[in-house]
């Protein structure tokens, strides 16, 4: 009597499962890093630093309006940091720096702005493509945000998280063209 299972049809069975696990090895990967937003976010952030560009990671619950230009460039020593005078409605000065990825996301230049010789605020322009992810993050950091009234237009309404020293603000949708910025205001400067 001949065996129902012979040893070649064991070896070419091991050989499609042995094809499979190399195809998944190789493709469950790239899937995850091409496809899904969490990769994404992990090539671009790889991809900026290597291409130069710094990865900065800024506590936004404890930034602090008595933060002073002298204390940033010793917070982020290997930070270049451009300082000018400029005013504006937060103050007299401020010092930008292009970057790759704050907090871990994937970023283009964070701008602090100096009134009478502290922080009165914090712009962050980032990837418009990272909102989302932004928005998850800082819930996560800074809880639920406040948002505008019901019935504002979602491309008009604004998120607001308070931290202990100011308020952080952000869109809750961008439009197309529009900067996808984050604003940090010291608690000095919040409207009442």
């Amino acid at each position: 009597m001949r065996p129902l299972v012979t040893s070649d049809i064991l070896m070419a069975f091991n050989r499609i499962h042995k094809t499979i696990f190399a195809l998944a090895a190789v493709i469950g990967p790239l899937y995850w890093l091409t496809m899904t937003s969490d990769g994404q976010r992990r090539v671009d952030s790889t991809l900026l630093s290597l291409t130069g560009k710094p990865a900065i990671d800024f506590n936004l619950k404890a930034v602090d309006g008595r933060l002073t230009e002298t204390e940033l460039k010793k917070v982020f020593p290997d930070q270049e940091w451009l300082c000018t005078d400029q005013p504006s409605a937060f103050g007299q000065r401020l010092c930008a720096s292009q970057i790759g990825t704050f907090n871990g996301l994937p970023a283009r230049y964070l701008t602090l702005f100096f009134a009478d010789g502290q922080a009165s605020g914090l712009k962050l322009a980032y990837r418009g493509i990272y909102h989302d992810q932004l928005i998850q993050q800082l819930i996560q950091q800074l809880g639920q945000p406040q948002m505008d009234a019901p019935g504002t237009a979602p491309a008009e309404a604004v998120l607001r998280w308070r931290t202990d020293h100011g308020m952080v603000i952000l869109k809750q949708q961008l439009l197309e063209d529009e900067e996808a910025a984050l604003l940090w205001v010291a608690g000095m400067k919040l409207p009442s």
